[in-house]
């Protein structure tokens, strides 16, 4: 009976063993398919033969080897790291700016050379043409973001599974070059410790008898002309429209855009050149791998006649050069050929479509402080004179650098700041925080001092504000950091918001959560545990930046929405007029009809000016408060509640609000504070402190509900300020 039942057992284990076996086939099978992304449909069907070849797993290991790309000097495609590092440190971008559209848009957009192409077919045996099978192919590699090596292996697996001889191209590059694809970048490699220039597919420098790896490092330089021609034809529409409007006053005193600030309307004095497009150029590194200590650092471009809605997407940013080493780059070895050819660019300027010759311009430069060093040629923010602008000193106290206030600063003209650059180049010593000669200063149509930007994020945000939160939060009583902290974990925003608020006991906030703090909730959240001057203090600081987003007034927002969507409610609900009663009521007040059923839907959700409202009857809301709204009545009021639903009637639209009086001004809590009359201007603009509870309900048509608003709450009250514009808080 024992013999019977182990020869069952492992009758039954080898079953079980080869279905398993059967699954993995059938699953690495699959995983092949979806990875050239439909091309299944690219089947035989003349030759028969080849459809009963069914390539096992193990035919599949024996038949794809490992292939090594040889890079020349110039090349159509680029590594920034192995194909080992392209599957170890994939990332999911996490911004909303409609990645697999930009893919798609950029394979037409250079294919789109190639459309009177004679092409033939695949092979003897189909009708379907090359051009038709690489360009799907090539669709298939982007989308799956394959590396160029596993791309390569992928174009051997496919050429050895179709008849010979066939017209599939073997590598890549071949591909790429097959269809027409234009040549960008080309690519350098540089020996760090003699500062020349090597073969790029060398392994050691033969100058200076080196093969450290960490001792080389990779550049890449665009082709400039191509670049600019090719985003001016694409959105020339949008360039001459947003030109008029830098050009005409009436926008001046509206707009907070560099485009209409004062030193860039002295630049248009000085054009020699027309048509042209003015360009601000971004310098900032980030670390590719943390075992190598990997960077790479981007020199990009963006262009000032461009809306800003468009001037900040991806695509609209130019790519002037990379560097990509372990160590910091040094920049006239980085941009020794990138700064000419730029100059070169500018002098002979570029061609666009019908022959038509346009110039570009530099006039400015951004980053954080570590990149703005190295291009200005500077010494560091923790020297003496480390201020781009003006040469306070600095003194060494409490093992650190201060720098105290002065009334009236010296500051670095454009004179002084060329003479001092030249003598600390002759001389390679230190002049007023001077360590020579810019690299960009041949390029830049703006003179140093003027051209240099400040950095918001990382000056405002990353540095003042969170100094100052770090500063009050270790003030405050380990008890009361912990209420802080519970209340930002928890504070709900509206929907539309990407990043929430941390702890900040957890550590590490991101700029935009730093932002959401600074604009939202470092008041209502901190004021409580402060002495009330220090808090005033604190309030002028949040007012000043709300100000300064204000001044974007809804000109530019309008342009971004487009009218992508009607206004109006939608999502409608299950829920029966009958079972409202402050429905009903208002129904027989303004309606003589028994229908009532038909004569009012409710709704769920409503769009008002191409934002998003929801109501307290929307179940899929979860945690997030995109209900609670600023609106006005008749008399111009200002008033606040809550959405209890949208409901349309006779062709209106309008929405049941829960209203939340007023307890009294948001500046009646600093009245002992030696800044209330200056705070009491602004601050009651930005915040308001309501009753903890509704008192009545209003029907508000939906065109006088004017903002979303975040709510604090309180014990015995809420604290509530409108999002302004609304893109603010993003």
């Amino acid at each position: 009976m024992d013999v019977e039942l182990s020869l069952a057992m492992e009758t039954a284990e080898d079953r079980n063993e080869q279905r398993r076996l059967t699954r993995n086939n059938l699953s690495r099978k699959q995983t092949i398919v979806n990875l050239m992304n439909g091309l299944s449909s690219y089947v035989i069907p003349k030759a028969k033969n080849f459809a009963e070849c069914d390539v096992l797993n193990s035919e599949i290991l024996s038949s794809s080897e490992t292939m090594h790309t040889l890079h020349g000097n110039y090349d159509i495609d680029f590594d920034l790291i192995s194909a080992a590092d392209c599957i170890g440190n994939a990332e999911i971008d996490d911004l909303d700016d409609d990645q697999s559209d930009d893919n798609f848009n950029l394979i037409n957009e250079l294919l789109s050379s190639n459309n009177k192409q004679v092409s033939l077919p695949l092979h003897s045996y189909t009708d379907i043409s090359t051009k038709e099978f690489c360009t799907n192919l090539l669709r298939a590699f982007r989308q799956t973001n394959l590396c160029k090596t596993y791309s390569t292996n992928m174009l051997k697996l496919i050429n050895s599974g179709l008849p010979q001889p066939n017209n599939l191209p073997t590598s890549l590059n071949s591909l790429l070059r097959y269809m027409n694809v234009e040549n960008l970048f080309t690519k350098r490699k540089v020996c760090l410790s003699c500062q020349f220039d090597i073969e790029y597919s060398a392994t050691s420098c033969f100058k200076c008898i080196s093969n450290d790896k960490t001792q080389f490092a990779n550049v890449y330089d665009i082709d400039y002309a191509i670049v600019f021609s090719e985003i001016v034809e694409r959105h020339i529409v949008d360039i001459a429209k947003y030109r008029e409007k830098i050009l005409s006053e009436k926008y001046d005193n509206i707009n907070n855009d560099i485009s209409f600030q004062k030193i860039y309307r002295s630049f248009l004095n000085t054009t020699f050149y027309q048509p042209f497009i003015s360009t601000l150029i971004h310098l900032d590194g980030i670390p590719l791998d943390t075992s190598t200590k990997l960077t790479l650092w981007l020199l990009s471009c963006s262009i000032l006649e461009l809306p800003p809605h468009l001037r900040n997407q991806r695509k609209n940013m130019i790519i002037l050069s990379m560097w990509v080493g372990t160590r910091q780059p040094i920049i006239k070895i980085w941009l020794r050929e990138c700064i000419p050819s730029l100059n070169k660019l500018k002098s002979s300027g570029f061609s666009i479509r019908g022959g038509q010759k346009w110039f570009v311009y530099f006039l400015g430069l951004i980053g954080d402080c570590p990149a703005i060093k190295l291009a200005l040629n500077h010494i560091g923010n923790n020297g003496y004179y480390s201020c781009w602008y003006c040469k306070i000193e600095g003194v060494h106290m409490c093992n650190k650098r201060q720098y105290h206030y002065e009334e009236v600063p010296t500051m670095r003209s454009i004179n002084s700041y060329r003479s001092e650059s030249k003598e600390a180049e002759v001389k390679g010593e230190n002049i007023n925080g001077h360590l020579g000669l810019s690299f960009f200063h041949e390029i830049l149509d703006i003179p140093l001092p003027h051209s240099i930007l400040m950095d918001y994020m990382h000056i405002t945000l990353l540095r003042h504000t969170r100094s100052v939160v770090l500063q009050i939060y270790e003030s405050i009583v380990p008890k009361k950091r912990s209420e802080i902290d519970y209340q930002l974990k928890f504070q709900q925003f509206p929907h539309t918001f990407n990043r929430k608020l941390k702890p900040i006991q957890s550590g590490h906030m991101k700029a935009s959560e730093i932002k959401n703090l600074l604009l939202y909730g470092l008041l209502p959240i901190f004021y409580q545990h402060l002495q009330v001057d220090k808090a005033a203090h604190i309030a002028l600081f949040v007012c000043a930046i709300r100000i300064d987003f204000a001044l974007q007034k809804i000109i530019n927002q309008q342009e971004v929405d487009n009218g992508k969507r009607n206004e109006g409610a939608f999502d409608i609900t299950r829920l029966s007029i009958n079972n409202i009663d402050e429905l009903l009521s208002w129904h027989k007040r303004v309606c003589d009809c028994n229908q009532t059923a038909t004569c009012i839907i409710i709704y769920h959700r409503c769009v008002i000016k191409n934002q998003t409202y929801h109501s307290l009857s929307y179940p899929k809301r979860q945690s997030t408060n995109s209900y609670f709204v600023k609106y006005t009545n008749d008399r111009r009021d200002t008033l606040f509640g809550a959405i209890e639903l949208s409901f349309t009637y006779k062709n209106s639209t309008l929405a049941l609000i829960n209203n939340y009086p007023n307890e009294h001004l948001f500046s009646d809590v600093f009245a002992s504070s030696s800044y209330h009359s200056s705070l009491s201007k602004y601050i009651n603009t930005y915040f308001y402190l309501l009753q903890a509870k509704p008192s009545s309900f209003h029907y508000v048509p939906i065109h006088k509900i004017l903002n979303i608003c975040v709510v604090f709450e309180k014990d015995d009250f809420i604290i509530v300020t409108p999002i302004s514009p609304v893109y603010e808080h993003d």
